[in-house]
């Protein structure tokens, strides 16, 4: 997806040293400008400062949780340090960094969402939605109205031998809900790479780890007292982890060029992920004009940082930390099935995690129906 854009900034020349530690140096403030160093000694030196950064503030239990589930989809190096004499592979840091920190230049890149589904999107946020507008709608956009026909008469929805060919006695069938959501993840799916090794490797866990965000988002919220957005929980969920997604197959194109042993269990390849992928995600949603409202729990959720903060959400946004809360659901769980967590380890994640009373009730229930 993003090939040629790297072949295009891997052709500029550069004067910069990369900067392997940029979201550990910025995380607690403005990126500072670095003077030429051509040599690699400057990349050892970052490293010795972030050491020294880490004693001085320890990481929370919230960061040290997001890092092993990290190693969890990616596999852990045996060292700890990144890769420090491979130019090439600097470089393409160094560019990844440049990239994150001005996402209009991976927005551009990216498909267009349609724009009627961002309208049936935003009617599906409201309970007083007029069925004929958005058959219109449907009308509209063919690639849409197919989905629509196809999602109808797919065994899910199919109760009945009949095949239904027209786009309102589809939508009768398969509901609003149905709507929103095969039509969007259908949209989505095609920004996962499939054929690509890595994929198989790695890409599909973050996909399927979208997929249970979404569908824990939507079962998590309807036993809250913001039922009332249960289905709206689903594409927040769904779409939460784009950045993920988009930096996986940013990093993907990046390994076409970088040396063979640079692989996606780096210590960078996790930084920039862990550091990012919300950042991202709240601005893919605001270039596809989504829902205010939907962007706004995405702001919100994007925002948590520590277990400490939880309380606070729940009285700004209580969707936004349902949201944030259906992630951390998805990922003890799948930990856990993998046996990468055992039931103390997972026990003290779930206390020091979770805040609502329903996210707690919602895991333990899933784990004692297995």
């Amino acid at each position: 997806m993003f090939k040629k854009m790297f072949k295009r900034l891997l052709t500029n020349k550069s004067t910069t040293p990369a900067n392997l530690h940029f979201f550990e140096d910025t995380r607690h403030g403005a990126r500072k400008t670095q003077q030429p160093n051509h040599s690699s000694t400057r990349a050892k030196h970052l490293a010795a400062k972030r050491m020294v950064a880490c004693a001085i503030t320890p990481p929370t239990f919230t960061d040290q949780y997001q890092v092993q589930f990290y190693h969890f989809l990616f596999g852990k190096k045996q060292t700890n340090q990144p890769q420090l004499s491979d130019e090439l592979s600097l470089k393409v840091a160094d560019q990844i960094d440049k990239l994150l920190d001005n996402p209009q230049l991976i927005l551009e890149s990216l498909p267009v969402l349609p724009l009627s589904l961002g309208k049936i999107m935003a009617q599906s946020a409201s309970k007083q939605f007029d069925i004929d507008n958005i058959i219109t709608l449907i009308e509209q956009e063919p690639a849409i109205a197919a989905k629509v026909l196809e999602l109808a008469n797919s065994v899910l929805y199919r109760k009945s031998g009949k095949e239904v060919v027209a786009i309102r006695a589809a939508f009768m069938r398969i509901g609003i809900a149905g709507l929103s959501e095969g039509v969007l993840n259908a949209f989505l799916s095609k920004l996962v790479p499939q054929q690509d090794i890595y994929f198989q490797l790695y890409g599909k866990r973050i996909w399927q780890h979208s997929l249970c965000i979404g569908s824990y988002a939507q079962a998590l919220v309807a036993t809250t007292p913001s039922a009332q957005h249960a289905e709206q929980a689903y594409l927040l969920g769904l779409i939460s982890r784009l950045g993920d997604v988009i930096i996986y197959q940013l990093l993907l194109d990046a390994f076409a060029v970088v040396h063979p042993d640079c692989c996606p269990d780096s210590v960078w390849f996790k930084d920039i992920m862990c550091k990012n992928s919300r950042r991202l995600t709240y601005h893919i949603a605001r270039h596809w004009h989504f829902p205010q409202s939907m962007i706004d729990v995405l702001a919100v959720q994007a925002n948590i940082q520590r277990a400490d903060q939880c309380q606070a959400v729940m009285a700004k946004n209580p969707l936004a930390l349902y949201i944030y809360e259906a992630r951390i659901i998805s990922e003890l769980k799948m930990q856990y099935d993998a046996k990468h967590l055992n039931a103390e380890a997972l026990k003290i994640a779930q206390q020091t995690l979770l805040y609502s009373p329903e996210a707690h009730a919602y895991l333990s229930h899933m784990l004692d129906v297995q």
